[in-house]
């Protein structure tokens, strides 16, 4: 039996390949962990990350709306 803790993960781009890039890395490498959701903009992410109480967060620092300094 395992004791690895899972980590709930959002990843927030505005790119879509780097979206999907961060995802297949996570997955590949991160076995104790779980994409929630992908999102290209800060305002869904951000509702994602309260409603969820999401464990890590994956952001752009220039996407539009909110940027990735201000989001955290």
């Amino acid at each position: 039996m395992s004791n690895i803790q899972s980590f709930d993960i959002v990843v927030i781009d505005d790119e879509p390949l780097i979206l999907d890039f961060v995802e297949g890395m996570l997955k590949k490498n991160v076995r104790a962990s779980r994409v929630v959701d992908k999102v290209s903009d800060a305002q869904t992410g951000l509702k994602l990350i309260l409603e969820r109480k999401t464990d890590i967060v994956i952001t752009d620092f220039n996407i539009p709306q909110l940027d990735g300094e201000n989001l955290i």
